[in-house]
């Protein structure tokens, strides 16, 4: 039932809300350096378009560049062209797609069609199952439950990013 509750949550909050949560999430996993891309809102590509995160790390004696695409819709293969196309433009060594939705047919039969590219796919289930082991957006009270002062506190953040991008245009 938790997973449900925190994917509907997911699922309802703003873009920016979003993007902060894949941007902690990449943190707790390890990544370093982490970037956004360009891109500050939804409209600037499609409709529902998605962004696009950046992040280096160092792994034993080799640096390795990573390009991160979070969606909020359906995976979609022109979704894994695209990010196929950035991890290639950036010489990027792995694309990872976000997702809070599930894969489309065809996508999930391209899945593996853009090698050498190596893309990863990680759809709303493992998403949140991925936030819920590093403890972001739940809380312990007595039993694990979605945060929702949390998520009040990353719509007032995002609502203050919306005002400064306005403000800078």
């Amino acid at each position: 039932m938790l997973e449900k509750d925190l994917l509907s949550v997911i699922r309802v909050s703003s873009f920016h809300v979003q993007m902060l949560l894949v941007r902690q999430l990449l943190d707790r996993l390890g990544y370093k350096q982490i970037q956004f891309m360009g891109r500050r809102e939804r409209k600037e590509k499609t409709y529902l378009g998605g962004h696009e995160f950046t992040a280096d790390d160092r792994v034993g004696l080799f640096d390795v560049q990573t390009v991160v695409k979070f969606v909020g819709q359906e995976v979609r293969v022109r979704m894994l062209d695209e990010l196929a196309g950035v991890v290639r433009r950036t010489g990027s060594d792995y694309g990872i797609l976000i997702s809070t939705h599930g894969l489309t047919n065809s996508a999930e039969f391209h899945l593996g069609s853009h090698e050498p590219i190596r893309i990863r796919v990680v759809t709303g289930t493992e998403f949140v199952r991925l936030l819920i082991q590093h403890k972001i957006g739940v809380r312990e009270v007595p039993n694990l439950q979605v945060d929702e002062p949390f998520f009040r506190h990353l719509d007032r953040m995002s609502r203050q990013v919306s005002r400064f991008i306005e403000a800078v245009r």
